[in-house]
Parts: C-alpha cells; sequence; structure tokens
C-alpha cells in the first residue's frame, strides 16, 4: 500500500524499526521506490556534541504498581527545543490501557517531573528509557494477546516507541544497580513489606478468600481451646495460604518485585535504598525459582501474615484461659 502511494518518508522510517522483518520489507520497498524516480526525502542535518560532552539520554519515568495491577509509565524522547512525553497507562493483566503524547519545553517538563516527585499520593521514580519502552512493548503485546485492539493513537506512536526482542530480552535494569551487594538476611526479606512501595503489595482474590475462611474457623471452632492453639491454627492457615500461590503467580509477584525495586533505588539512592532494591532482586530470584513450600520464603510469608489483623492476634492472647467444666 505504501508502494502504491509511493510514501517514500513513512518507508524511511520504518526501515529504522528494531522490528529486523519490518526494516527488511521496508527497505526493500523504498529500493523499489527509488528505481521508479522516488526517494526517501533528505532529513534536516542537526548538529549535536559527542563523546563526553554529549547529552546523555532523558530518564522517563514510572509511578508504582497499584492494588488494581495498574500504573502509568512515561517514556520521554528528546526533540529539538524540548521533549516528547509518551503518557502510557498499563494494567499487568490487561497491558496499555491508554496512551497520550505531547511535546513539551524543557523547563515545563522540569516543573512537571518536580510536581509529580513531591506528591504523596502518587509515588513515582525514575527509569532507564529503554526499560519504559520495554514495559509499553510487553503492555502492548500483551493486547495482542489477547486478542484485543490498541488504544486510539497508539499505532502512530508505536514506532517511535517500540522496543526490539533484544531490549525485550535483557536482563532487568536493577540487576546492574544493585549487583555485587551482600546477600539479604531472611528479616530483611520480610522487612521489605513495610517499604512504602511495597504497601499495595498483595496476594491474588482467591488466596485472600482461602485465608479468611481458614481463620473464620478457627475462631468458631469448639474443638479449639486456648490462646496458644488457636494462635498456632492461624499461623498453620497462614501457611496453607501461602503455599497455595502456585508457580505461575509467584512468577507474576518476582516480575512485580523487580520493577518496585527500581523504583526504591531511584527514590533512595543511598545505601539504605541499594539495600532494599537488592532484597527485591533477591526476593524476586527466590520467587521465581523456589521448589518447596512457598511459605518458607520470608516475603511471601510475610505478604500474607500481615493480612491478619494485629487486633484479632491480640484479642486471642489477652481471651481468659477456658475453665473447665465437670
Amino acid at each position: 500500500m505504501l508502494v502504491d502511494r509511493a510514501d517514500a518518508g513513512r518507508l524511511d522510517r520504518l526501515g529504522a524499526s528494531p522490528d529486523k522483518s519490518l526494516a527488511k520489507s521496508a527497505r526493500k520497498a523504498l529500493h523499489l521506490l527509488s528505481t521508479r524516480g522516488t526517494k526517501a526525502p533528505t532529513a534536516p542535518r542537526v548538529y549535536r556534541a559527542t563523546g563526553p560532552y554529549a547529552d546523555g539520554p532523558p530518564p522517563s519515568y514510572a509511578s508504582i504498581i497499584d492494588g488494581r495491577g495498574e500504573r502509568v509509565v512515561w517514556y520521554v524522547a528528546p526533540r529539538d527545543g524540548g521533549y516528547g512525553v509518551y503518557e502510557v497507562e498499563l494494567s499487568e493483566t490487561a497491558g496499555i490501557m491508554s496512551l497520550t503524547s505531547r511535546d513539551i519545553a524543557r523547563k515545563r517538563w522540569r516543573d512537571q517531573v518536580a510536581h509529580m516527585k513531591r506528591s504523596e499520593r502518587a509515588l513515582v521514580g525514575e527509569i532507564p528509557g529503554v526499560h519504559a519502552r520495554v514495559l509499553i512493548e510487553a503492555g502492548y503485546r500483551r493486547v495482542l494477546e489477547e486478542g484485543r485492539s490498541a488504544p486510539e493513537g497508539f499505532a502512530g506512536a508505536h514506532l517511535s516507541i517500540q522496543a526490539s526482542d533484544e531490549e525485550l530480552a535483557a536482563p532487568h535494569p536493577l540487576r546492574a544497580i544493585v549487583a555485587n551487594l551482600a546477600a539479604p538476611s531472611d528479616g530483611e526479606l520480610a522487612a521489605l513489606l513495610e517499604r512504602v512501595e511495597l504497601s499495595l503489595f498483595v496476594p491474588s482474590r482467591d488466596v485472600l478468600t482461602a485465608l479468611d475462611a481458614a481463620i473464620g474457623e478457627v475462631m468458631t471452632s469448639t474443638t479449639v481451646e486456648g490462646a496458644e492453639q488457636k494462635l498456632g491454627q492461624i499461623e498453620a492457615a497462614i501457611a496453607r495460604a501461602v503455599d497455595a500461590i502456585d508457580a505461575t503467580e509467584r512468577a507474576h509477584l518476582a516480575d512485580r518485585l523487580l520493577e518496585l525495586g527500581l523504583l526504591i533505588a531511584s527514590r533512595q539512592p543511598d545505601d539504605a535504598g541499594r539495600a532494599a532494591a537488592h532484597a527485591c532482586l533477591v526476593a524476586s530470584d527466590r520467587a521465581r525459582s523456589l521448589t518447596g513450600p512457598a511459605h518458607t520464603h520470608p516475603t511471601l510469608l510475610a505478604m500474607v501474615r500481615r493480612l491478619v489483623p494485629a487486633e484479632l492476634i491480640l484479642q486471642i492472647s489477652e481471651a481468659p484461659a477456658a475453665t473447665e467444666t465437670r
């Protein structure tokens, strides 16, 4: 179709696509047009500093993942006199939900970033631009897997924000940030849940329902007597709920831990922040490769245990001992 329209400009842009098959086809079509006398327009020369004096790529940004598994990613591309900003709303399950793009002056974007970082509602951190494109591309492929259409406007922006297969397969950027740090203890892995970035880190609804039912059985049982016995039964119910987290859900939680670790490293770039980010990486790897019971994973166990109301534990502990009747 582009050949029929003699759209050499569009074919020239497609020839630079990270999709090797698409780029090859576009270059062939462009060569065909050139034999017919139609050539791609020559891009204007732009002179920029190179080497140590060149500006690095601008950082992109992402929000934490909320309780519904949704977040916002801002991919930032350099433009003459400013930036092109692609704001993409992503869902862990549905992929891309919306996309808006605009050109913005550098100062105005710096002011907006400062405002986002000050916000106590939307916790935002820097991420590499390549990783932002990887997140967007993964969301787009999830949309395709489900047989849905991408949001309006995405097709026009896709060429500018597309990630290649090599970039999708590259190691997560968190690994380079926290390389060579000491291994965290089990206590540090459990304490991750105290971080504000992981405040919405929860298991699936099925696990929550099973835990609620198990605790209800313990509290209403006529055969479980005494605080010690009830507390032991609740601990057993918590362990069973954790063990119900299957390999698929563990892999999903492992991906989330990597993303949250990357934001921790950005939001707290000191030794304590890097240690917490490294703990996220270790917890992620252990969740993905776990072969024994899931309740042996400190972070997963703490994730479920914190859902048991502290008031309930206090109520059991302070309950008077059952008196024996004759």
